[in-house]
Formats: structure tokens, C-alpha cells, sequence
């Protein structure tokens, strides 16, 4: 086509003007160029449409081309006008942060007729830092000669700082997983460490999967023999056993290591081993200490026995010396009773009311030295292991019934009234009878102490239950001074006294109620104790129904206890002889 053809079709491009052109070669290449015009079109939609940007330069080094996205490349495109360059307010750099000159820009090296792939640049705005790749190829005239450079940039930046965040995320977790104490590696299907930590390396220098292939290490069993393969750590693992805190002995060249294990495997989609995670921890300096202060605590306990031996040899000759000399004072102490008893028989009318007086206050006080005495003695013997129950079938109802009557005497004498209720009739039961007795006594004498004259003192018997159990109880209640709340559990020690301001209504020595509960105990009974100050207090027992198993001695054994109530009233006497009355 002829220079003067483009003119002509320059001057006719309208259909109205191809349609009377009457020349039809004419009107063919005006068709032509129509065409041409319309596929051009077409082309700068779709450039301009696409995300890459595409940048034309001719030969000489001038802008021929932009789309939008080429335009965004630089700072401020309309300044550049096709004929400027991006130097102007932009600095590009290589990867390796190599400031580029204009010949090594990628426009340039195209026009030398270059080929450039991927290649990655960082550009450097004053208002912001972008990545591109950037590819280029030449395009040649028909004599061979570069003509222009079509350049496509691609905008990476985004990559390329998500990139740059997973590498330093990476290096932070990296400096993490090196400087973590325990011993961490993950393994293969073929034993191979893919990852371990420094202080994995430091433990297992050698071994491969912790010393399970290295004859330098040898895992023991808790007898320090050692263990099978299939029993290491990593061999567990592998068969999908996952393990927590698990303590193997590890020998490494006859030096004995505590190793303190975690592993967890980790399986594909199909359920099969795929890697293996194993933490561990060397615990023998923690172990070695544990042995020492463990050491330590025997030689300690040891001395603590051994002290503790001599302290209970001493409180032993302590109590036998005590035992002894107590049950010396009661030889002649029996012996001056039984003259006091003999005059009483035998010579009661050859005595003046003066001299008998003397002699009640003698009786009065052998009584009380022989209180003393036996609660001495019993507390040496039930304190020392050496209290012997002597059981036998009673009644409950009437040994109850009758040591009460037996001390209505003297709660006549105090003008207290005394009273009995029991809440069943009859029931036979294998009971130490004087054990029981002594109970009774001590209870019933500590509430006649305390009880003012006028007022009421109730025993009552009855079976209940108690700890799911069926047992006796029996409860003495009085209407006394009342015990106060903080001191409720001093009477009970051996030498507890509520106040001694009570003394010389009250005296004693202590060792009465201490000696209840320490008989309860042997008799595994419990005492209970209810009061308030003021108002009164209530002791209560509770004694297990032991089961009868030979019937045959009820009945004789049932009258044998009801026939002889001397042993009680000799006790009451000795009981009550440290009580005082209101005159």
C-alpha cells in the first residue's frame, strides 16, 4: 500500500463514504482499514483491562505505550509524558539490594535485545515500597534491529512481605525451638531426624533416634537392666503409642541418665505412621537431689526412731516406775480400808460419836487415796497397751439401773434428784462390766460435782444408731454450771480442769474424764459431750452391741451379774468421796 492509499483512506473512512466510492479496490482496503481500526480497539480494552502492567519503549528509550497498571508502576506517571524516564523521584534495587543504574533497568536490556524472565526488582517510591517481576522481550523491524521493548510488571509486593513475614516468623520460631530446654526431634518412617533442637544434639551427640541405633546408649529398665528395642521411645512411637511423662534410664558409657520422654506420632489421611514427634528431658540432676534429700529423710526419720525409742523406753520405765509405786500406795491404803470396814462390823458400839466422826473422815479419805490410785493405775495401763477386757453377757438395763440406784445416796445428800429412763425393757449384751461400770461412775460423779442442789440429773438409756450401726447409749444429762465452748475439749486431756476457781466444790485431779475416754476408746465406743454455759451438759456413750454367740450362757451369766451389788457400792464410795455438800 502506497503512501497516497493511506491518505485516501485517511480522507474516507465513513461507511457512507466507502459506499460511494466507486473504485473497488478502493473500497476494499477502506474495509480493510476498518477493520484493522476495530481489532485495535479491541486490543486496548483487553490491555488495558489486565492486572499486569505492560510498558512500551522504542528504540530510543521513550514511553510508546502504558496501560493503567503499567502507569501505577511509577510515582506520578504524568509526569513522564512517554519521553521521561523513572529515575525522576523512584530508586530501583535488585533483590540483593543493589541499587540500579538506567543501563541495568530492564527497558534498557530489553532494547539490547535481552530476554528477561521473572525477574524480580524492588522499587523504592517516596510514598510507598513495591516488589515487581518484571519480563521483557524485543521486538525487531524486518532488517533485523530492535524496533521496541514490550516490558510486563507484575506487582508482587504483597508476596513477596507475606514472604518476608513467614521468614522471620520462621527465624523467631527457629530461635525458639533452638533455645527450648528439652531435647525435641521429629523422625521419619526410617528413623531419620528431619528436625532436631541444640539441646537435642547436645543429649544425643551419636545416636541417630536417641541412642536407639548407637551403642553408645542403652535404655534400662526400672532394675537397670537393659530394655528391648521395640520398647525405646522412638519405637513406641512408631507403633501409634503416644506417651506423656515417661521416665527412662538411659546408660551412656556406664554413666547413668535419668531421661524424663514425651511422643506423640503423627499419622497421614489413611490412618499410617507418617512422622514421629519425641521430647525429652534430662531429669538426673533433678533425680540425683530427690535421692539425696531422700537419703537425708532416712538418716532423719532414723534419728527421729531412734529418738523416739528412747523417749518411749523412758515413758515406758517412766509408767513402770509410776505403776510400781502407785501400786504401792494402794497395798497399804486396802489395808487401812479393810480395818476401817472391820471396826464398822465389829466395834461399831464400843465407838463415841466423836471418835466416828474421825473415822468417817479417815474412811472419806482412804476413799479419795484409792481414787487416785486406780485411776493412776488405769491410766498407766491402757496408756501402756497393757488393758485386759474381762467381757461377760449382762443386761444392760439393770447394771444401768442399778449403779444409778447405787448413788442416789449421795445425790440425796446433795439434794439433787437423780433419775433412770431407759427406752427398752431388757437387752442382753457382752459388755466388760466393770469397765462400763467405771464409765457410769466417773460420768455421774462429775455431774453430781457440778449440779446445784434443786436441781436434775437424768440418765438415759437406749439403742441407736450410730454410723450406720445399731449401739447402746447411754447418756448422762445434768442442769450444772455448763461447760464453756473453748474448754470442751480440755477436760478430756489427761489433767484437764475446766476452771480451778471450782476446786473445792469440784476437786480433783483431772485424770477422771481423760480416763472415760481412753476406756470408751479401748472398748471402741465413742464420747460425746453437748453443753452450754449455764444451762448444763450432757455426755454421751456409745458402745458396740457385740454379737452373743454362745446362748447356752446367757441365763447363768444374766444372774451371776445381777447377784452381787457390793462390788458397786464399794466403788460408788471410792467415787464419790472427793464430793463436798452444802451444809
Amino acid at each position: 500500500m502506497k503512501n497516497s492509499d493511506f491518505n485516501v483512506i485517511k480522507n474516507k473512512t465513513s461507511a457512507d463514504k466507502i459506499g460511494n466510492t466507486a473504485d473497488p479496490v478502493i473500497r476494499q482496503k477502506l474495509k480493510d482499514v476498518q477493520a484493522i481500526n476495530q481489532q485495535i480497539q479491541g486490543l486496548k480494552r483487553i490491555v488495558a483491562s489486565i492486572s499486569d502492567g505492560l510498558i512500551i519503549l522504542s528504540k530510543y528509550n521513550k514511553f510508546y505505550f502504558l496501560n493503567q497498571a503499567g502507569k501505577d508502576f511509577f510515582y506520578r506517571p504524568e509526569t513522564i509524558k512517554f519521553n521521561g524516564d523513572g529515575f525522576v523521584h523512584t530508586k530501583y534495587y535488585n533483590m540483593q539490594e543493589k541499587q540500579l543504574t538506567v543501563d541495568e533497568m530492564i527497558g534498557s536490556r530489553v532494547l539490547k535485545g535481552e530476554v528477561i524472565k521473572n525477574e524480580r526488582i524492588k522499587a523504592v517510591r517516596p510514598d510507598k515500597t513495591l516488589y515487581y517481576s518484571m519480563s521483557g522481550n524485543p521486538v525487531y523491524d524486518e532488517n533485523h534491529q530492535v524496533l521496541m521493548a514490550v516490558i510486563c510488571a507484575r506487582d508482587i509486593t504483597e508476596a513477596i512481605e507475606n514472604d518476608n513475614l513467614i521468614k522471620e516468623q520462621k527465624k523467631q520460631l527457629e530461635a525458639i525451638f533452638e533455645n527450648i530446654s528439652d531435647a525435641i526431634c521429629l523422625f521419619d518412617q526410617n528413623d531419620q531426624v528431619i528436625v532436631n533442637n541444640e539441646a537435642r544434639r547436645h543429649l544425643f551427640p551419636h545416636g541417630v533416634e536417641a541412642g536407639a541405633r548407637d551403642q553408645n546408649y542403652k535404655f534400662l529398665d526400672a532394675e537397670k537392666r537393659p530394655l528391648p528395642l521395640e520398647e525405646y521411645p522412638l519405637s513406641c512411637i512408631k507403633r501409634k503409642e503416644a506417651f506423656k511423662n515417661k521416665v527412662f534410664r538411659l546408660d551412656e558409657g556406664g554413666k547413668i541418665k535419668y531421661i524424663h520422654a514425651s511422643g506423640t506420632p503423627i499419622l497421614d489421611q489413611d490412618g499410617n505412621f507418617e512422622k514421629g514427634v519425641l521430647s525429652l528431658r534430662d531429669i538426673t540432676e533433678n533425680i540425683q537431689i530427690y535421692e539425696k534429700y531422700a537419703e537425708q529423710q532416712d538418716q532423719l526419720l532414723k534419728i527421729e526412731k531412734e529418738k523416739n525409742e528412747a523417749l518411749e523406753s523412758s515413758m515406758k520405765l517412766k509408767d513402770e516406775f509410776l505403776y510400781l509405786i502407785t501400786h504401792e500406795f494402794r497395798t497399804p491404803m486396802a489395808v487401812i480400808n479393810s480395818a476401817l470396814q472391820a471396826i464398822d462390823l465389829l466395834y461399831s458400839d464400843e465407838v463415841s460419836e466423836k471418835i466416828a466422826k474421825y473415822l468417817n473422815t479417815i474412811k472419806q479419805n482412804t476413799n479419795r487415796q484409792l481414787r487416785l490410785v486406780n485411776n493412776l493405775l488405769d491410766n498407766i495401763r491402757i496408756s501402756s497397751g497393757l488393758t485386759k477386757l474381762n467381757y461377760s453377757i449382762v443386761d444392760i438395763v439393770y447394771v444401768t439401773r442399778q449403779i444409778v440406784k447405787s448413788v442416789e445416796l449421795f445425790s440425796r445428800q446433795k439434794k439433787v434428784d437423780l433419775r433412770f429412763c431407759s427406752k427398752i425393757p431388757e437387752k442382753l449384751v457382752l459388755l466388760d462390766e466393770e469397765k462400763y461400770e467405771r464409765i457410769l461412775l466417773n460420768l455421774l460423779s462429775n455431774a453430781l460435782k457440778f449440779t446445784p442442789k434443786g436441781k436434775k440429773i437424768t440418765v438415759i438409756l437406749a439403742v441407736k444408731k450410730r454410723n450406720k450401726k445399731n449401739m447402746i447409749c447411754v447418756s448422762v444429762r445434768d442442769a450444772g454450771i455448763g461447760i464453756p465452748k473453748d474448754m470442751q475439749q480440755v477436760i478430756f486431756e489427761r489433767f484437764g480442769q475446766v476452771d480451778s476457781s471450782l476446786s473445792r466444790k469440784a476437786e480433783g485431779t483431772g485424770l477422771g474424764l481423760h480416763l472415760v475416754k481412753q476406756i470408751v476408746e479401748v472398748l471402741e465406743g465413742e464420747l460425746i459431750l453437748e453443753s452450754k454455759e449455764g444451762t448444763g451438759s450432757t455426755f454421751t456413750v456409745f458402745l458396740p452391741i457385740i454379737k452373743i454367740l454362745d446362748h447356752d450362757k446367757v441365763q447363768q451369766n444374766h444372774q451371776t451379774a445381777q447377784g452381787d451389788n457390793n462390788r458397786i457400792d464399794q466403788a460408788v464410795s471410792i467415787e464419790f468421796s472427793d464430793i463436798y455438800y452444802d451444809k
